[in-house]
């Protein structure tokens, strides 16, 4: 699954702290964001609405205090 193959990994074999605040599928639509992909685009690929995919990014968003997908992305792999 897309999850497997991109969730980061500390030096010490665990997850970052924010990684795990957030759901799979929240890890999964900002995942697909960050490669380019449309909010519309990741809704397709996951099977869902864009309406979903908006409000998955809306919580990470929350989770992390990040305002966009790539300060979201740096924030959950660095810490």
């Amino acid at each position: 699954m897309i999850q497997a193959a991109v969730m980061p990994v500390e030096s010490s074999g665990g997850h970052p702290t924010a990684w795990r605040k957030l759901t799979a599928r929240e890890r999964e639509a900002l995942v697909l964001m960050g490669r380019g992909f449309t909010g519309v685009a990741v809704a397709r690929e996951l099977g869902l609405s864009h309406t979903t995919i908006r409000r998955y990014c809306q919580n990470a968003f929350a989770k992390l205090k990040a305002r966009t997908v790539p300060h979201a992305l740096m924030i959950a792999l660095m810490r």
